[in-house]
């Protein structure tokens, strides 16, 4: 993939066994094929996402019998935009700071080269306990962008009035 999270010799994966078919080895033997995978092509870490729904989840004996350890707890959060009313929080934004999309800006390679530097000076603000992952090459960065869901008018950037992008939004 062509996630900021990419790190060399670490694979990513999923697993889910459908309630009713859990704790019958199903799990299990889809987990060794995931690692038999992984070791062929030389990687040497494995590294899931586990949404904790219940204090006692399968899940996390499941992979803590595996020797996984947790290194970071994300707190989902919501907001239903329906019932929400942003004039509460609604503030200028710093003198000489303007907010333009992506498309705006203008989505040509000058751009996104430029998005590229912003986005990977921000990705040390995430915070995590594991080390903090490699930001991508451009090469692989502008891959997003021919994805059939991206939309240039769903990122936001802030802009100085030199022309300096300063942060981001997107959807």
């Amino acid at each position: 993939g062509t996630a900021a999270w990419r790190k060399p010799g670490v694979c990513w994966f999923g697993l889910g066994v459908a309630k009713g078919h859990q704790r019958r080895g199903i799990g299990g033997a889809l987990y060794e094929k995931a690692l038999e995978f992984a070791r062929q092509r030389g990687l040497n870490r494995a590294m899931t996402y586990v949404r904790l729904f219940e204090p006692d989840e399968p899940a996390m004996r499941f992979l803590e019998k595996r020797g996984f350890a947790m290194i970071d707890r994300d707190v989902p959060i919501k907001l239903d935009l329906t019932a929400f009313d942003a004039s509460h929080f609604a503030r200028p934004t710093s003198d000489g700071i303007r907010l333009i999309s992506m498309d705006e800006a203008g989505d040509t390679e000058a751009s996104r080269r430029k998005l590229h530097v912003l986005a990977g000076s921000l990705l040390p603000d995430i915070p995590t306990n594991d080390v903090h992952p490699e930001f991508p090459p451009f090469e692989e960065f502008v891959k997003d962008f021919s994805r059939p869901e991206y939309d240039p008018n769903a990122l936001i950037l802030a802009e100085t009035e030199a022309g300096e992008w300063v942060g981001l939004t997107q959807f």
